[in-house]
């Protein structure tokens, strides 16, 4: 089995989308994490929701000041995402993804996907253009169906 096998399509915007748009795209299209790309179609970046929520939220709310978010209402957290709806995905998104190539090994792109906090690893052409995204969801199907194919072959 290769890469290509186990792939699935992502959903990609440009690099100028807003915040807005990104959460329309990555609603309708029932994703976590979406890709960015640059003017030639190469991939630049990628936002998830962790990406999406840093961005909304104030420093001084989020992660740094745990206490802080008690104090704030539904009202606020709203005017948190007006305040932010028309900002463009190339100021806050997650610059630099860990990626694989297209020719990767499965074993690498496990490790890869397993590793850190990006849990989408995009799949790239020689060109830096997305082809797939490959996600832990893989790495488990994966390995369930290697273990039943070796478990039907020992028990026959």
């Amino acid at each position: 089995m290769e890469i290509k096998d186990i792939m699935k399509s992502p959903v990609v915007i440009d690099m100028d989308c807003t915040l807005g748009e990104v959460v329309e795209s990555m609603a309708q299209k029932g994703v976590n994490s979406i890709l960015v790309t640059g003017e030639n179609g190469e991939l630049i970046g990628i936002v998830d929701v962790v990406t999406l929520m840093n961005t909304i939220v104030p420093e001084y709310v989020g992660n740094r000041d745990k206490s802080v978010a008690g104090f704030i209402d539904n009202n606020m957290f709203k005017d948190f995402i007006a305040d932010n709806r028309d900002k463009k995905v190339k100021y806050f998104m997650h610059s630099e993804p860990k990626t694989i190539n297209v020719n990767s090994s499965v074993l690498s792109a496990c490790i890869k996907v397993t590793e850190g906090r990006q849990t989408r690893v995009p799949v790239i052409d020689d060109n830096k253009k997305p082809l797939w995204v490959f996600t832990r969801e893989w790495v488990k199907r994966y390995l369930a169906e290697t273990m039943w194919f070796e478990c039907n072959c020992a028990c026959k």
